[in-house]
């Protein structure tokens, strides 16, 4: 290693914002301890359970839902959503309580679980 890649490595440790990595043929988890190794930390923490996986996503329909309370009709949208995961399938979920008008067809950025991928929720627009 070079006194300069040293201390671009050294600078970057010192850092207090994100740097991203791209990597190819290897897991997310593998890369994560690839990393925290590389960086003398010894810590990783494999969040996707938490903070699941964005992707893209097509609105394939709009129904409206009729609640009523106290006596009184309140309607919401459930926007349903066809994507692909992260393994290639396809899947099919519903934004629900959504505080914006979609139009069918419409591209947006949605972000899913593996353990909820049909509840996905509403990010932004493509």
């Amino acid at each position: 290693m070079t006194e300069t890649t040293r201390i671009q490595i050294e600078n970057m440790k010192g850092q207090t914002y994100g740097v991203e990595v791209e990597m190819n043929n290897i897991t997310r988890e593998n890369a994560a301890k690839r990393a925290a190794t590389f960086f003398g930390t010894g810590r990783y923490e494999y969040t996707h359970r938490r903070n699941g996986y964005e992707t893209e996503a097509t609105v394939t329909s709009i129904v409206e839902r009729e609640i009523y309370r106290d006596g009184h009709p309140t309607y919401y949208d459930d926007v349903h959503v066809v994507y692909q995961t992260k393994d290639g399938r396809f899947a099919e979920g519903s934004l629900a309580n959504v505080t914006r008008t979609f139009t069918e067809g419409e591209r947006i950025r949605i972000k899913y679980t593996d353990e909820d991928p049909d509840n996905p929720v509403y990010i932004g627009k493509a």
